[in-house]
């Protein structure tokens, strides 16, 4: 058998190839997956099958040996929104790790919809993925939420590993930021900067991520001997940083003497938005006043997240290791399809954070 030149292109078969070689079909697979050197099949012979299988557009029919090891070198990733830029972080994390494992990516977004997220996942188990990542849908503690859906994943049998939240009691491996040591930190420092009227702003949501910040920023409190109702918050109920709640606790509290002298903010959106609510009420026609008697300085902020290099807001940050939690995650998820054994203590591992700013 001899197969022209012009075959380039089309889809020919290992045994063609290898009758185009007059080589056996275990010597021409063995070359191509770089085992060649080692079952000492000679350069030369490495090397005529290499340039052969260029020639001739030979692809290798990776279902077909997916199907003969049981496994199809695809991993499953579930995200609620990917247009939040720490998510594209935790994926670039997660890319890193597919590519150095050679396996491929079933991405899947549920557009914060819990809805979506259910038909995702039975979506993707469906497909015969070997593991599965997910950041775990977070409903707000008001609403109407099943997490059946997550619970079925979790029992299916196929391996799966948490991103920077889990749902306690369901995901039994997960990879999460240490979000209650990094709030109790950054709170510490707004009270040694000299804050005695804290407040917390957060969002409402029934997740271990937001959970722990607000532990993190009690524990600073009580330690520092802050009495619990001087302390302000506010939990919001809808995902619209934009919401006027802010601006009317703001109100509320300006009105009763009670305006706090630091905020500690659960996110990077809120915090920006009460930064410029803050400034604007310090303001004269939009211009920041300088502090005195009759004007003093702005509250501190310390939030989670982190300043654009070009746009530096004079907050404390707590930059979260987004990229890492990828890569440790699906580190794990590659451990758990090998079939190994992760102890207990490593089942929910904790990532540190860095806190910066330029104000404390």
């Amino acid at each position: 058998m001899h197969l022209a030149k012009e075959t380039k292109g089309q889809n020919i078969t290992l045994k063609e190839l290898a009758a185009e070689l007059f080589l056996s079909q275990t010597t021409v697979s063995l070359a191509l997956s770089g085992k060649g050197e080692t079952y000492r099949i000679a350069a030369e012979t490495r090397r005529r099958i290499e340039e052969t299988a260029e020639r001739l557009g030979y692809r290798p029919n990776h279902l077909a040996r997916s199907m003969r090891r049981g496994k199809t070198d695809t991993i499953g990733v579930v995200f609620p929104d990917v247009s939040e830029n720490y998510m594209n972080r935790i994926l670039a994390g997660i890319e890193s790790v597919a590519l150095e494992q050679g396996v491929s990516l079933m991405i899947a977004t549920s557009s914060l919809n819990s809805d979506a997220e259910a038909r995702n996942l039975e979506m993707i188990l469906d497909r015969r993925i070997d593991g599965l990542l997910l950041i775990p849908y977070a409903p707000f503690r008001n609403e109407d939420y099943s997490d059946k859906a997550v619970r079925r994943a979790a029992a299916s049998g196929v391996p799966s590993v948490a991103i920077d939240r889990y749902l306690p009691g369901i995901n039994e491996y997960a990879v999460i930021g240490g979000d209650r040591e990094a709030a109790r930190g950054v709170t510490e420092r707004l009270i040694a900067a000299g804050s005695r009227r804290p407040a917390y702003l957060g969002f409402n949501l029934e997740i271990t991520t937001l959970e722990n910040r607000r532990l993190g920023f009690y524990d600073a409190v009580k330690a520092a001997g802050l009495l619990e109702n001087t302390v302000e918050e506010l939990l919001l109920n809808e995902r619209n940083s934009e919401s006027l709640d802010i601006s009317i606790w703001l109100e509320r509290l300006a009105e009763s003497g009670r305006l706090p002298d630091a905020f500690m903010v659960s996110s990077d959106g809120l915090a920006q938005k009460l930064n410029w609510l803050l400034k604007q009420r310090s303001s004269g026609r939009g211009r920041v006043k300088k502090p005195s008697r009759r004007n003093p300085p702005l509250p501190m902020i310390a939030r989670f997240g982190e300043d654009s290099p070009w746009f530096p807001t004079g907050m404390i940050s707590v930059i979260q290791p987004h990229e890492e939690l990828g890569r440790r995650a699906s580190e794990m998820l590659f451990s758990l399809i090998a079939g190994e054994v992760i102890i207990n203590e490593k089942q929910i591992e904790t990532l540190k954070m860095k806190i910066t700013g330029d104000k404390v």
